[in-house]
């Protein structure tokens, strides 16, 4: 795991790599495009619990939605902004490791290998019948 994650990213990280390895879908060489998808998806959720805060704090509806200037002019927050993007780039991301059911099917994955066809007592006896 790289060392420049943040907390939130490293808790994705250990969340994430059971099931990729599980998949077979990860190799050493996947660090950076791992690390890129779980420092988004860390970012993404840091701003959405920053807009939740401001939308607790609002006075109206926009609150981290939308910023009002002092002119009265309005425009999409910041906050709203850098989500926005930060799920952008957990999406594109995410999807080289199979993240959303489109990219999962799109994959070419290597074949799980085969388990036992007769697991523990009953192999015993199979090898009675077969050997």
């Amino acid at each position: 795991m790289p060392d420049v994650l943040s907390d939130d990213a490293k808790a994705e990280w250990e969340r994430v790599v059971p099931a990729l390895m599980s998949m077979r879908l990860l190799s050493e060489l996947d660090a950076m495009a791992l690390a890129a998808y779980c420092q988004a998806a860390a970012d993404w959720r840091r701003y959405q619990r920053l807009i939740a805060e401001k939308n607790a704090k609002s006075t109206d509806e926009l609150g981290g939605d939308v910023q009002t200037f002092k002119t009265g002019a309005q425009q999409m927050h910041v906050l709203r902004q850098l989500a926005n993007d930060a799920e952008r780039r957990a999406n594109a991301a995410g999807a080289q490791f199979g993240m959303s059911p489109v990219s999962r099917r799109n994959l070419k994955a290597p074949a799980p290998p085969q388990g036992e066809l007769f697991p523990n007592g009953p192999r015993a006896a199979a090898e009675r019948y077969f050997s």
